[in-house]
């Protein structure tokens, strides 16, 4: 007896539809695999409706951010103002105070830049023996840090370039849904299960 199991008693869970396309058991009398396509689109769909949520509540954040920016824009330049008023009253004979001194000392960021690059060599050269038997085993460094007491580095090597996942797994799936497409095969013997969902069904068909 040829029976088509259409009433979902016997149908499969959604679940395990990927793991049987893997293993190439799919069965198109109890695997709707219809049913994962649409819920693919419904993830998709609320994925991206969740970004754009997230996008919303952080304009708030933005202008925020905007602000704070706006108002460091003021504090430089009133800094500015007072570093010029501190260059006059000097060019005239004044003697500056302890603020205005350091209005006219500079920071020289580069020179910390370069002093914190050097203390970071220094940190890593003491364990250079560590280094070494990286690149010994064909392995290279980069990105080196000193932060919280602790070195970081950045370690890779090549390897060789394979397929990308998706590449295999689209092979897969091709393979296990060609007779869902094939010209003779024979629909009436598919289980459907997408039409009885709701969930999977688009809020406005037609509508474009």
């Amino acid at each position: 007896m040829n029976e088509t199991y259409t009433d979902g008693f016997f149908y499969h869970p959604d679940a395990a539809v990927a793991q049987r396309v893997n293993d190439g058991e799919l069965n198109p009398r109890l695997d709707d695999i219809f049913v994962t396509a649409l819920e693919e689109t419904v993830s998709a769909k609320a994925a991206a409706e969740k970004r754009v949520a997230r996008l919303r509540n952080r304009l708030s954040e933005i202008e925020e951010e905007i602000a704070k920016a706006d108002a460091e824009v003021r504090r430089i330049n009133e800094h500015h103002q007072r570093q010029y008023e501190a260059m006059a009253k000097y060019e005239r004979g004044e003697d500056l105070d302890g603020d205005e001194q350091k209005l006219l000392t500079p920071e020289f960021s580069s020179l910390v830049s370069e002093q914190r690059k050097a203390d970071v060599e220094g940190q890593f050269e003491e364990h250079q023996s560590a280094f070494e038997k990286l690149a010994a085993d064909g392995w290279e460094t980069e990105n080196k840090r000193v932060e919280d007491g602790f070195l970081y580095v950045t370690v890779k090597r090549a390897v060789e370039v394979v397929a990308a996942p998706e590449a295999k797994v689209a092979q897969r799936v091709a393979k296990a849904l060609a007779k869902f497409f094939s010209p003779d095969f024979d629909r009436t013997e598919r289980v459907h299960m997408w039409d009885r969902r709701a969930s999977l069904r688009p809020l406005n068909p037609g509508a474009g």
